[in-house]
């Protein structure tokens, strides 16, 4: 959301700075992304008074200004307007200024005659004037005042809002609203314009889903909004069109009530809100014709159908720049059914978002009210007709006033008179044991809702840094307590954990070689989160190459989470692990090229030893995805849990992601554990080593498994150091390390055990050289 600095001072008169009404906002739970002036670029314009106007000498439809900018030295311009007599001032910009549409101004040649910079019409500073060519200013300002100094200066503020915040606080009067509660002023005000209760010209056939639907005929004409409407529409992401329709977004943008103005010569009264009939369909204002459904709301006259209400209106009923008499909807619908369609046809506009948020029910007057004022001051308004009302708002909603649960909930000892006054400032009604929610908080429906709007208005600074009160936690589950363990095992390996959503896009799990996802939603928000995932990884690729389009060069990631499968009969769900590891520029840690397959290794070996989980790594069937030659299998017996190594190069490319490894490891309900390590000895090792003759086909994970029984508990350690191939075959070389808790062995000890490995070994085919 976009929206200007002045805009919110609209309703809230003096404001502090823009730093600081940031920071509140930020306070009160919004996150500004940026503050930026609203008009970049216009610094130097500046009111130039026109001293002399003379043909062109070689151009006869041109005419060359001087100008006094206010400097001393006059400016020279060369311009095709007709106006810009001596005598008159307008705006000029210098050499250097980049206009709104994005050209940036310099001193040329013009048929010989060399113009600075340029004499600026209205539209060239993305205003519109009504007729004329150069805007002629007829304010008391000096020649050499600059742009901010004469129209004051804005600052545009970008907000995120979160689902809840836009339900409500999308518009200038929903912001000061609560930086007015935060400030302790009066909340401010909206007029109401009267309508008429008049059941002939309006009629509501489906009440449930428009509660209010309010009409106001006017005549208009030609006309523009004031200078600062213009620019706060402009500021705050707004393209001018028309008087009428530049109102009906301004009204949008200023309270959040979405409008739409009808062609009254089209229209054949009286105006039915019902449902679509089987067979109808209608032409959008985009120019896209639609096949309507029975559950579809509809503006319709006795005749046609003009408009998907909430949603777009029909082309045949628009406004356009011969319209004269206008007929203006202010309605509120209901969410879901606004949502569904929107929904259902892919139609995004300003409208459907709103209603498919939820608007206030209480509002649609005091939208056609702003709708005539702002008419009358662009002079567009000839004759303000009836405006006619059918239906009524509902009710307000309330819930339970209990303030000990609330405190519980907070943390705090705050008293009831406290948190009451709070609320009351953010325009609630505690009264009898109950609350009453505003008409325009769709957001709010329980308790634990007006415990966030205290700590909103508060801020999290005010509640101390304490646990709350609260009942003995339930055990908790085995699989979660050793998916706990996991997490801190990767914390301590030098990961950061991640939460990403559990709603992928259909057709990612197959890119990786799994099934497709079996789980969809209903009605998904948008079709990139419409699927439960089958798996982790894609999700922290997908935040690893967030960061990676940041600059953020090497990331270490992982999470741990629930997956999801089965059937949509017979869902399942289960925890899994999976980490990302991106390699620095400068790959490996002296340089060349370092596998990342060996930091992931020892990461899971790290997760093994810790867990006394038996499992093991090794070569095995790989997906696509990995790199061959640069991944391992991961086992659990016989069982494949997972795979670790580096993504292979086209899906990395796909990913918008270097180099990049990756742990994908399935972490099942029950696992086996392995001998835990042995205590400490203060008594010393013996080493022994062996060179063995090793036939071919026998591998080193075999040999290794004989040593170890064979040895006895006496073992503490072994690890092949040499490998040879040569004419006389296969040798490998490994050390044997003795260690007994109790005492220190004997030659003799250690002589009988290497004895027995020998022996063992050689039933194998395996030789001591």
């Amino acid at each position: 959301m976009e929206i200007v600095y002045s805009w919110i001072a609209r309703h809230l008169g003096d404001l502090p700075p823009v730093e600081q009404v940031a920071r509140d906002l930020e306070r009160l739970g919004y996150e500004v992304v940026a503050v930026d002036p609203a008009e970049p670029g216009l610094d130097a314009v500046t009111l130039a008074a026109v001293t002399e106007r003379r043909p062109h000498p070689a151009r006869p439809d041109l005419a060359v200004l001087t100008l006094d900018v206010g400097r001393g030295t006059p400016a020279t311009v060369v311009t095709g307007a007709a106006n810009g007599r001596p005598g008159e001032r307008v705006w000029w910009a210098p050499p250097g200024t980049r206009l709104p549409d994005g050209r940036t101004l310099e001193t040329r040649p013009v048929a010989g005659v060399a113009s600075e910079g340029m004499a600026l019409a209205a539209s060239e500073l993305g205003l519109r004037a009504g007729p004329g060519d150069l805007w002629i200013w007829t304010g008391p300002e000096p020649a050499g005042s600059r742009w901010p100094d004469v129209m004051g200066r804005d600052w545009r503020l970008t907000l995120e809002l979160t689902a809840n915040l836009a339900q409500f606080a999308q518009s200038a009067f929903g912001l000061a609203g609560d930086l007015a509660a935060l400030y302790g002023r009066p909340r401010p005000a909206l007029a109401h314009r009267e309508v008429l209760p008049v059941a002939g010209q309006v009629r509501l056939d489906v009440p449930d889903r428009c509660p209010v639907y309010a009409l106001w005929e006017a005549e208009v004409g030609p006309g523009e909004l004031p200078w600062l409407r213009q620019r706060q529409l402009l500021g705050s992401g707004f393209r001018l069109i028309s008087p009428v329709v530049d109102a009906t977004n301004y009204v949008l943008m200023d309270i959040g009530q979405p409008l739409h103005a009808f062609d009254a010569d089209t229209v054949a009264l009286p105006v039915v809100v019902r449902l679509a009939r089987p067979g109808e369909r209608l032409e959008l204002l985009d120019g896209r014709m639609i096949d309507l459904d029975p559950e579809d709301l509809v503006i319709a006259d006795r005749e046609k159908v003009l408009a998907l209400a909430g949603i777009m209106g029909g082309r045949g009923s628009g406004v356009g720049p011969s319209t004269r008499r206008i007929l203006v909807e202010s309605a509120h619908f209901t969410a879901p059914g606004i949502y569904r369609t929107a929904r259902r046809l892919g139609i995004l506009s300003d409208a459907a978002l709103r209603f498919s948020r939820g608007t206030d029910p209480a509002r649609p007057a005091a939208g056609l009210a702003l709708m005539e004022q702002l008419l009358r001051e662009a002079g567009a308004l000839v004759k303000a007709g009836p405006a006619w009302v059918a239906g009524t708002a509902p009710p307000p909603r309330t819930v339970p006033w209990r303030p000990d649960r609330l405190r519980i909930w907070l943390g705090v000892d705050w008293s009831d008179e406290r948190m009451a006054a709070d609320l009351r400032r953010l325009g609630f009604v505690v009264q009898d044991g109950r609350v009453a929610v505003p008409s325009d908080r769709p957001d709010v429906g329980g308790e634990q809702d007006l415990a966030e709007e205290i700590m909103r208005l508060e801020g999290t600074d005010a509640i101390p840094a304490r646990l709350p009160p609260a009942a003995a936690p339930a055990a908790r589950e085995p699989a979660e307590a050793r998916a706990d363990r996991v997490r801190e095992v990767m914390v301590a390996a030098g990961y950061t954990e991640v939460l990403t959503r559990a709603l992928i896009a259909p057709g990612v799990a197959p890119r990786f070689g799994w099934p497709e996802a079996v789980h969809r939603l209903l009605n998904p928000l948008r079709e990139e989160e419409s699927v439960l995932r089958p798996r982790l990884l894609p999700g922290v690729l997908a935040a690893a190459r967030y960061n990676h389009e940041r600059q953020v060069e090497r990331v270490a990631f992982f999470e741990v989470g629930k997956a999801f499968g089965g059937t949509p009969e017979a869902p399942a769900e289960w925890l899994e692990l999976a980490a990302v590891l991106t390699l620095e520029p400068a790959a490996g840690l002296f340089g060349g090229d370092h596998p990342v397959v060996y930091d992931l290794k020892g990461t899971f070996e790290t997760l093994a030893e810790r867990l006394g989980w038996a499992v093991r790594s090794e070569a095995g069937p790989l997906p696509p995805y990995l790199h061959p030659g640069r991944a391992l299998a991961l086992y659990e017996g016989d069982r494949l849990l997972g795979h670790l190594g580096e993504l292979h190069p086209d899906v990395a490319e796909a990913w918008h992601l270097p180099r990049t490894g990756v742990l994908w490891l399935e972490l099942p309900a029950a696992w086996d554990r392995r001998e835990p390590a042995r205590r400490p000895s203060r008594f010393p090792a013996v080493r022994r080593d062996l060179s063995l003759a090793v036939p071919d086909g026998v591998a080193y994970r075999e040999m290794a498994a004989v040593i170890t029984e064979a040895a006895g508990p006496l073992l503490e350690a072994l690890w092949p150091f040499d490998e040879y191939f040569g004419g006389g075959g296969r040798s490998v070389a490994v050390a044997l390390v003795f260690r007994a808790a109790d005492r220190t062995l004997t030659d003799a000890e250690v002589d009988a055990a290497v004895a027995r490995v020998v022996a063992s070994l050689a039933r194998r085919g395996v030789e001591r050289r």
